[in-house]
């Protein structure tokens, strides 16, 4: 999930928020990710948004509208 979101965010702002860079901890160990896997996770990061996209998009035209009452 934390991966969706900063693949998300730097679709928003890439002058900032660039790259995936995962770590995984034990006791014994700090292992790095491999590019091929950052890469494979982007992509399937990519896909996800692109199915919550078209979710709430699905749900656009099922949706009602009260009156307009500001102003």
């Amino acid at each position: 999930m934390a991966a969706h979101l900063i693949v998300s965010a730097s679709k928003l702002n890439s002058g900032s928020i660039s790259g995936l860079e995962i770590l995984t901890c034990t006791s014994t160990e700090i292992r790095r990710l491999s590019e091929d896997s950052i890469r494979s996770l982007e992509r399937q990061c990519t896909k996800w948004d692109e199915d919550i996209g078209n979710l709430f998009l699905s749900y656009r035209e099922q949706f009602t509208y009260a009156p307009n009452v500001v102003g």
